[in-house]
């Protein structure tokens, strides 16, 4: 039986979900390969799932990329994933921020910063010092007092959000997220007996940064597993298949194929767009803000690039007919 540093990282996992859920993770974003050291391989494919996992839960951006969030492999500062967020948008590189802040109609921004700490386990290092550490991370970034031997992803991201704030009336909130492959639970209990450590840095943070909110994350096993899950089995809903029909005008513009139009309750739309306490109730737990990301887009300006071709979409008849097709929303219909 393999102990100690002999044991692989991939045994270190203990959830058999997880482990399964992450080894699917490393086959379908092809990272097998992506490193030489297959030492070092399972630690920081980890980081890279954890980030996938965080920026799902955060935004469900279906299209994300492991280098629009992971910050680890060195110089990192003890960061291993970053998230930008300006309106419920990613943000992962300097021209969209450029774009954003040009646009005349953007003043306002809500700038959410999410700084990920990941860890196969919890013996390397305490999840009180590790979220101690991060949270210090974010003090020196939003305050911009960084050395000079931080990589290029960080440097990046810093420019990032020196843009993004400087639009008249940011309003910036901060997410620390700490992720094993142990319960979170688990984490938790640790912490309790080094809070005033991690009380302290929060105080550090906030008396160097407006910060209109601050939360910790825990995000263990459990949590990860039904993220993931959830991205791999998709939502599902029932439709009236008598309200059904398929709309064939499209001769493959814009890409579109076919067009079908259709109808569901509000009970099955909801099961669509959130996690419901009970069904019948239609109280939500949380929003699955992912549904949204690529339908409906809260409006940023005609400015930037997206939204020009939106409008331009309207120049021709058949882009005009297309229009609900190539900017589809939601349309709820009541009698009252």
């Amino acid at each position: 039986m393999l102990r100690g540093n002999d044991m692989s990282d991939m045994e270190r996992i203990e959830d058999p979900t997880l482990k399964m859920h992450f080894t699917g993770f490393i086959e379908e974003s092809a990272l097998k390969h992506s490193s030489a050291n297959k030492k070092d391989l399972t630690g920081v494919n980890f980081e890279k799932f954890v980030g996938f996992c965080v920026a799902k839960k955060y935004i469900g951006y279906a299209n994300i990329q492991t280098s629009d969030y992971h910050t680890g492999g060195g110089n990192d500062g003890g960061c291993d994933g970053l998230l930008l967020i300006a309106n419920g948008e990613l943000i992962s590189d300097v021209g969209m921020a450029r774009e954003l802040v040009a646009d005349e109609d953007v003043k306002n921004l809500d700038i959410q910063c999410i700084f990920i700490q990941a860890k196969l386990t919890n013996k390397s290092k305490s999840p009180a010092e590790a979220i101690k550490d991060i949270i210090l991370f974010s003090e020196r970034f939003l305050s911009n007092n960084f050395l000079s031997n931080v990589n290029k992803k960080i440097k990046d991201s810093q420019e990032i959000y020196s843009i993004l704030k400087s639009v008249s009336y940011p309003k910036i909130s901060v997410v620390v997220v700490f992720s094993s492959s142990e319960k979170s639970s688990k984490s938790k209990n640790v912490v309790k007996s080094n809070i005033e450590e991690i009380k302290q840095a929060e105080k550090l943070l906030k008396e160097s940064v407006t910060v209109q909110k601050f939360n910790i994350d825990y995000i263990g096993c459990e949590e990860l597993n039904y993220i993931y899950n959830n991205y791999i089995e998709g939502v599902e809903a029932t439709f009236n298949p008598k309200g059904i029909s398929q709309i064939d005008y499209s001769n493959g513009e814009y890409g579109i194929n076919s067009v079908y139009s259709g109808y569901i309750s509000l009970i099955e739309y909801m099961k669509v767009i959130s996690d419901l306490k009970d069904p019948e109730s239609l109280e939500p737990i949380s929003i699955r803000h992912g549904i949204f990301y690529e339908n409906v887009r809260g409006f940023l300006g005609s400015a930037r690039g997206i939204n020009k071709s939106i409008l331009k979409s309207l120049d021709t008849e058949s882009g005009r007919a297309l229009f609900f097709a190539c900017n589809n929303g939601v349309t709820i219909v009541a009698k009252k």
